[in-house]
């Protein structure tokens, strides 16, 4: 059962997805320059990666812990109950693959609008 906290955390948490996510493909044009030196998508593909996959993961990791710490604390004051792991494993694998597709989409989109950059006049 979702409870309405839960649910208004996976929503603040995809809204800072999109968010970053916005802001990476905003900034595509100024990668432009870097095609004068190497065009290959595997690049972009790293830049991606640090850019959203880095930050995402470690995050969900940090997350997943304080989680499982808070979570410790409160059954212990009740004396019951044990922390999800399972649930916590699903999370963590839920956000990996959502950075992992957000790389791989943002990387390849910013090869593509690169190899359209041209100087231009200052």
């Amino acid at each position: 059962m979702l409870s309405f906290g839960a649910a208004g955390v996976t929503i603040l948490a995809l809204a800072g997805i999109l968010a970053a996510t916005g802001i990476f493909l905003s900034q595509i044009r100024s990668l432009g320059v870097l095609t004068t030196y190497d065009a290959r998508t595997r690049l972009y593909l790293g830049i991606a990666a640090w850019n959203l996959a880095l930050p995402l993961i470690v995050s969900a990791v940090i997350g997943a812990l304080v989680a499982a710490f808070l979570g410790t604390l409160a059954l212990q004051i009740r004396r019951t109950g044990e922390v999800s792991v399972p649930v916590l494993s699903a999370a963590l694998l839920g956000i990996a693959a959502i950075a992992i597709a957000l790389t791989l989409l943002c990387g390849t989109t910013a090869a593509r609008a690169v190899r359209t950059w041209h100087p231009s006049k200052d």
